[in-house]
């Protein structure tokens, strides 16, 4: 059976990946550094706490888990380490050439998981490449007629009947 190691610091989306990997027939390993209430699942074969470093750039902090990620792999013959939560990403990333016997999910650098995760920096991002400017003008174009103030009332049966009118 193949299996799967998930870094988690987030219980919620860690949840959705493990029932995904449950249907398709995938043993489902955690690496958690929180208690969460995954530890009672029983789409998970093994739950364990393990802490992460603070500051995943630092290698020095990163030796303790590389060592126990790398035993996981040879004892449960995992297949592929996987991260739930922006913050396993980043960790994940950094981990990645430190992973032996077992393929790591691909991930973009933790600048540019940085960049996409800020929402003001993701702005910023899609100012500089006028994109925006393309999304305000439909939404100005969907509030020009129903501002506040103006008729809500059928602005909401729109929305129930379909599509708002635009123009």
């Amino acid at each position: 059976m193949t299996g799967v190691l998930i870094l988690c610091q987030s219980d919620a989306l860690a949840r959705r990946v493990i029932y995904c990997l449950k249907g398709a027939g995938i043993e489902t390993h955690i690496f958690a550094n929180i208690r969460t209430s995954l530890r009672f699942s029983r789409y998970v074969k093994k739950y364990t706490m393990v802490d992460f470093p603070d500051n995943a750039a630092a290698s020095a902090d990163l030796t303790n888990l590389r060592a126990l990620i790398n035993t996981c792999v040879a004892i449960h013959s995992i297949d592929c380490v996987m991260a739930s939560d922006i913050d396993s990403q980043v960790l994940l990333h950094e981990l990645t050439p430190h992973v032996i016997g077992a393929a790591c999910f691909p991930t973009s650098s933790n600048e540019v998981l940085h960049l996409l995760h800020d929402k003001w920096q993701f702005h910023q991002l899609l100012k500089a490449h006028a994109a925006d400017n393309i999304v305000a003008g439909q939404a100005g174009r969907l509030w020009s007629r129903h501002s506040p103030g103006a008729d809500n009332k059928s602005y909401l049966r729109s929305l129930k009947a379909g599509t708002p009118p635009i123009n």
